[in-house]
């Protein structure tokens, strides 16, 4: 199968161009000079384009929900940890008091504005399982709603569970 092969040049670039070639179908003649000039010359802005869709995908975006809710927060995963511990076989009270012992005014129960994070852990208690979370609080409850600077806290949620 003959091919003949030109040159097409350009002020930028030197692009082979095939004049013709012999097919089954008969002669089919290509010009790639005309789509390779094109291809360069918009390679800006196809990298704009594609850079900006990269972008896109690249960040997470969610939507979170913003939640109220009354929780025990802290301000450590260790103290969100041992609260859960001190939990399995003591009230509330009590075990808010053992963590805060160590490090005064680490742990509190609020009632808040968060946005929920990802599950720490699960720990199983007598009476069902505690969840921990790592949360965003944006705003507390003082009377009424004050908003805080989003601060990073951990909190314990109880799912009791039923006896069957």
């Amino acid at each position: 199968m003959p091919v003949v092969v030109d040159v097409c040049q350009s002020y930028r670039f030197t692009v082979p161009r095939i004049i013709s070639t012999k097919a089954r179908s008969g002669v089919m003649r290509w010009s790639y000079c005309r789509q390779a000039m094109w291809f360069y010359v918009s390679v800006p802005c196809k990298f704009l384009v594609c850079s900006f869709i990269c972008c896109l995908f690249a960040t997470r975006v969610q939507a979170q929900e913003v939640e109220q809710d009354h929780a025990i927060f802290c301000n450590t995963q260790a103290q969100i940890e041992q609260f859960a511990a001190y939990h399995e076989v003591h009230s509330i009270s009590e075990s808010l008091e053992q963590v805060n012992r160590a490090t005064p005014h680490a742990c509190a129960h609020l009632l808040a504005e968060f946005v929920r994070g990802e599950q720490i852990k699960a720990v199983r208690i007598n009476w069902g399982t505690v969840h921990l979370y790592e949360v965003l609080v944006i705003g507390v409850w003082r009377g009424q709603w004050g908003k805080v600077d989003p601060t990073v806290q951990y909190i314990a949620v109880l799912d009791k569970e039923e006896l069957a």
